[in-house]
């Protein structure tokens, strides 16, 4: 199956019409350091029998990787090469997609519903963590209005403990993350980050300053400095004794 696998795919790539844009190593390198800047970003990287394969295209095939893979570290130490490989390796897959429709390949019914469930269940775990399940929002607000000014309130008052290490980071996995941005409008504020960061530099210092505070002193000094070397030819018994 193996072989008969890398037969097809290197057929299929030789069949293919691929071909890789002047410039695209130049803009994946890029990307590596700011992939939401390139997450709708239309500069076309490769083409082939399956259309243009586009910058937007491979921040969505690279978000289907495991964050402990740390792809994007690694692209920015891969040599020009193997970003070249790279960016193949990616419009093949496209052509493989392309493949599929044409005989009319679909996803198993039961697996579909397993995607939908876990789907669900991430959007219930990123509310439940961060404080804002529709139920306890009505709880405490009547109005749709109220309801959206309370959950905004919950999610600064996140953000300031979890700064303070006094709540974890809450991961939101990255097809419920392009949901909402596709779904909702929204803006990065570059002075609202600089802010931020200032902020949450301060708290942490303080935060680090209170708990050296609170630690016992130890009672043997520490980083005493070294005796002093006998000097050449002196005697090393005190005071001129012999």
């Amino acid at each position: 199956m193996a072989v008969a696998e890398s037969t097809y795919l290197a057929k299929l790539e030789a069949n293919g019409k691929m071909e890789v844009k002047k410039g695209a190593v130049a803009t994946v390198k890029a990307l590596a350091n700011d992939p939401d800047a390139y997450r709708r970003d239309n500069t076309v990287l490769a083409t082939s029998a399956a259309g243009k394969f586009t910058t937007a295209r491979l921040v969505g095939w690279l978000e289907t990787l495991p964050p402990n893979a740390r792809v994007l570290d690694q692209i920015k130490q891969m040599p020009d090469s193997v970003i070249t490989n790279l960016i193949r390796r990616y419009a093949l897959n496209e052509l493989v997609l392309r493949q599929a429709d044409s005989a009319k390949v679909q996803i198993d019914t039961a697996a579909l519903v397993q995607l939908h469930t876990s789907f669900a269940n991430a959007v219930r775990a990123a509310w439940s963590q961060l404080g804002v399940t529709p139920a306890s929002l009505q709880d405490s607000a009547k109005t749709e209005g109220d309801r959206e000014k309370l959950a905004a309130k919950r999610i600064n008052e996140y953000f300031t403990r979890m700064v303070q290490e006094q709540a974890p980071f809450v991961p939101v996995p990255t097809p419920l993350s392009n949901i909402v941005r596709e779904k909702y409008k929204y803006s990065l504020n570059d002075a609202g980050f600089d802010r931020a960061v200032e902020e949450a530099s301060k708290i942490r210092n303080s935060a680090d300053s209170a708990r050296t505070a609170a630690q016992p002193r130890t009672a043997v000094p520490l980083g005493m400095p070294p005796a002093p070397a006998p000097t050449p030819g002196a005697s090393s018994t005190p005071s001129g004794k012999k």
